[in-house]
């Protein structure tokens, strides 16, 4: 039960919070537009708030948790939007990314290319392990869908789907439109058959973005319609999962699990994992000091990987379970890695990085690879709740490598190569004059 201790500690963890989350969205996007929620800082700022953070007050405010999780999530948004805010004024806000999208430039044999390569990796999985929703328990087989194999379909296909799209908003035909349903259709279609949401969710979340650059804005009705349909997915992919294990005895008992499992996946199992991590590191668990980021490279040295963190947390919450991983969220691992300095120093590093990332997108073409690119950092960005560092720098690199072959010139403007390497890959340009070599 909930006490005047708790829920006054809540209130003011939340003043915290609501401080960060401000600061933040003022240096992470254009100053003249407010209500922009497109930019890589905003876009995290509102993610946060719903899957960690509004979360970790709840609890706390409940007398379910001690306050610790909600105490990592204030301060590590406080001391991000502080970093963007020093960022900001150091070198400027973001600029507004908006219309109009043009058809800009393309490579399609590579663009096929790469689509070809990432379905044969699905494949190599589907063929071993089947696909779960075609098979009698998706709940099993959905944890065979990682790994290499699989990154290679997610970071490879769905980005071919959203170029289509990307063009079909630049030039409208309905030739274009159709292409674009076919492709859209094809990537989610075999995203949902994985028995995944998230990534379902992210493709859908690019879209919007694209769509906004664009200048196309939905009105409100259509707005609650996708709210409607996107409540619709989650819990029927829940569902779906369960299948004939559900063993529910009625209606009440499909509508209640759906829903209390629905609020736990989206709202509160950031927000507890957090709290978990909070209190028993180092209570429990000594410091990582950095071996979540490096534990690929024992074996170059010999050496066994350590546990990765998430498997002690699947070990924490599920007791006794066969082995499973529960995503920590970036700054679950920072506080894990070294506590207090980590979370602070790591998350004002963040807060420079995707203030700096916010400007350069601003830099971008407006062809579709540049928006598809961008659209990709900006949800990269935004998952961080749910991913490790090196899955955000992975993927991160995966997507601008992905630009880059799919798309001239090369590198891109905006790219900040090296001088000489930029020459050797760019022979065409002309020579520097003395003048422009003396002021580089």
């Amino acid at each position: 039960m909930p006490d005047g201790g708790s829920l006054l500690l809540a209130g003011a963890l939340g003043l915290l919070m609501a401080a960060g989350a401000i600061l933040a969205w003022r240096a992470t996007g254009p100053a003249d537009h407010p209500f922009d929620p497109t930019t890589p800082g905003r876009m995290f700022v509102l993610l946060y708030l719903v899957t960690t953070g509004i979360g970790t007050l709840v609890i706390t405010a409940s007398g379910e948790a001690t306050g610790a999780g909600a105490a990592v999530a204030a301060g590590g948004l406080l001391a991000f939007g502080i970093a963007a805010t020093a960022g900001a004024a150091r070198w400027g806000r973001a600029p507004q990314v908006g219309p109009p999208a043009t058809l800009g430039q393309l490579r399609p044999a590579a663009l096929v290319g790469l689509v070809c390569v990432g379905i044969a990796g699905y494949l190599v999985i589907a063929v071993q392990h089947g696909i779960p929703f075609l098979t009698p328990d998706a709940q099993a087989t959905r944890l065979a869908f990682g790994g290499i194999a699989f990154d290679l379909f997610r970071w490879l296909v769905p980005p071919a789907a959203l170029v289509v799209f990307a063009t079909a908003l630049a030039s409208p035909s309905r030739r274009r439109w159709l292409a674009a349903a076919i492709a859209l259709g094809s990537a989610g279609g075999i995203l949902f058959l994985t028995a995944s949401r998230a990534l379902p969710m992210e493709l859908a979340l690019a879209c919007l973005l694209l769509m906004w650059w664009a200048g196309r804005r939905l009105t409100r009705r259509m707005w609650l319609g996708l709210g409607a349909l996107t409540l619709l997915f989650f819990i029927g992919v829940q569902l779906l999962r369960v299948g004939p294990h559900g063993n529910f005895r009625d209606i009440f008992d499909v509508g209640g699990f759906a829903a209390n499992r629905t609020v736990e996946r989206v709202v509160l199992i950031q927000s507890r994992t957090l709290e978990l991590i909070a209190v028993q590191i180092p209570s429990q668990q000594p410091y990582y000091l950095g071996e979540t980021y490096l534990r690929w490279l024992a074996p170059l040295f010999g050496a066994a990987p350590p546990q990765a963190l998430g498997t002690w947390l699947f070990q924490q919450v599920f007791p006794g379970s066969a082995q499973g991983f529960v995503t920590p969220g970036m700054i679950g691992e920072l506080w894990a890695n070294g506590g207090v300095a980590a979370t602070l120093g790591g998350m004002a590093a963040f807060g420079l990085a995707v203030q700096w990332l916010g400007r350069l997108i601003g830099r971008f073409d407006r062809g579709p690879a540049d928006r598809v690119l961008a659209a990709l950092l900006v949800v990269a960005v935004a998952r961080t709740y749910a991913m490790s560092l090196n899955g955000v720098v992975l993927t991160v690199l995966m997507a601008v490598a992905w630009r880059i072959v799919v798309a001239p010139p090369l590198p891109p403007a905006w790219l900040p190569l090296p001088r000489l390497l930029a020459r050797r890959v760019s022979p065409a340009d002309p020579p520097e004059s003395t003048e422009q070599r003396a002021s580089s």
